[in-house]
């Protein structure tokens, strides 16, 4: 744990309850504020399939296999091992929903299989922590 970081977080973020010394509050507060965050997720036909439906899936696997561009995707799809936590790949997503190959609302569907919501600290703290870091 980074403590002169959180410290820099805290006073930044919650100063009014660091000047009380209220290390519960602040740790709570901290706790429940969370941003998006993706774990490690492969997937394959069943997934998107699942995800999307039967209609919406075909049609997405149909665009992928029918495109030169995804040609060492299909083998990732069949083997199940597409991984939805990389960038590129939810970015590819997003250019398929700007190019009308899939519905923004899929697009989120797929996303969203592999979507956790993270501390936007970075990590769980405790009360100990937050005691830690503002008086050492």
């Amino acid at each position: 744990m980074d403590y002169a970081a959180l410290k820099t977080y805290i006073l930044a973020n919650y100063p009014a309850e660091a000047a009380a010394g209220a290390d519960e509050p602040i740790a709570q507060a901290m706790n429940s504020d969370t941003v998006t965050g993706y774990k490690p997720t492969e997937i394959g036909v069943g997934t998107i399939l699942e995800a999307i439906g039967l209609a919406a899936g075909n049609g997405l696997l149909d665009v992928l296999y029918a495109t030169p561009d995804f040609r060492h995707v299909k083998p990732l799809l069949e083997q199940g091992r597409l991984r939805l936590d990389s960038a590129l790949v939810r970015g590819t997503l997003d250019g398929m929903v700007t190019a009308g190959a899939l519905t923004q609302a899929n697009a989120d569907k797929l996303k969203a299989v592999a979507q956790v919501q993270v501390p936007a600290f970075g990590q769980f703290i405790s009360n100990a922590d937050v005691a830690k870091a503002l008086r050492g």
